[in-house]
């Protein structure tokens, strides 16, 4: 499934701030900002490429820790990780990045999912206008709800049945 590309920016936006002061975290957000702009397999490959170069120069600020002085633990001081927001916004480009260009290979899929979201209010309401369906009834009735509401064009539906034909 293709991961909504916007959702991950605005995460990698929270973690990995503008106004920063640390020339890596700036590295880091500038390459998560470049995802969207993905537009070729070849342009994925330089993507994950600059996360690996990144992690090459910056990847042992992700294991460092903050000791307290103060509170101590059975096994020693307590301590966290001393850039946990960089942690974040390195795990949410790093964990599975294959969701994100999922949309490369398969022309039908969006990289995003703006363009559903009023869609999905739209269906829960003709569902509870029509109360009365059992859950089989209930899915395909939304199968063709949006397949008709979602194809614009009638190539589109065309390009929809070829792959489904496949």
């Amino acid at each position: 499934h293709q991961r909504c590309l916007i959702h991950v920016l605005r995460e990698a936006k929270r973690w990995l701030p503008k106004r920063t002061p640390f020339l890596f975290t700036q590295e880091l957000r500038s390459i998560a900002l470049d995802l969207i702009r993905v537009k070729t397999q070849k342009e994925a490959i330089e993507w994950k490429s600059k996360l690996i170069k990144w992690e090459m120069a910056y990847g042992h600020l992700l294991k460092e820790k903050t000791y307290s002085q103060t509170e101590v633990t059975k096994t020693g001081p307590r301590w966290w990780h001393t850039h946990k927001d960089l942690r974040r916004g390195w795990r949410l480009l790093t964990d599975n990045w294959y969701p994100f260009f999922v949309h490369l290979d398969h022309s039908m899929i969006p990289k995003d999912n703006n363009s559903i979201e009023g869609t999905n209010s739209q269906a829960k309401r003709f569902l509870g206008n029509h109360r009365g369906m059992k859950t089989p009834q209930q899915v395909s009735f939304l199968f063709w709800y949006l397949i008709f509401t979602r194809t614009k064009t009638k190539q589109d539906l065309k390009k929809l049945w070829d792959e489904w034909k496949q």
